[in-house]
């Protein structure tokens, strides 16, 4: 796993390979937190799932994010205060999750 410091200007997001509590088919194959979050985000997708892409929405349904990413990848975004909304694509399903930037 990955050690996450705090960077100024910017929200750091890590794509980790983590091993969680699984269901088939469930939303539970790909995990981020923390949530609420301040300074960085965990996307932890089950060993089984591969992440290829990630789109980050603001509460106004804008896309303020987009990029093909990979387990492992660390990355930074400036995410103001605010609700998002992520959508993780992996090879068979498009995963949306809600973070509360406080």
């Amino acid at each position: 796993m990955h050690c996450l410091k705090a960077q100024t200007g910017g929200t750091i997001i890590t794509v980790v390979d983590i091993q969680f509590k699984f269901s088939p088919g469930s939303e539970e194959n790909i995990e981020i937190s923390p949530n609420p979050a301040s300074d960085h985000i965990s996307i932890k997708p089950h060993p089984n799932v591969e992440v290829s892409t990630i789109e980050i929405f603001g509460s106004d349904g804008i896309l303020v994010f987009s990029r093909p990413i990979q387990n492992g990848d660390v990355f930074t975004v400036d995410l103001a205060i605010g609700l998002y909304y992520f959508k993780i694509y992996t090879d068979n399903e498009v995963y949306t999750k809600t973070i509360i930037m406080q």
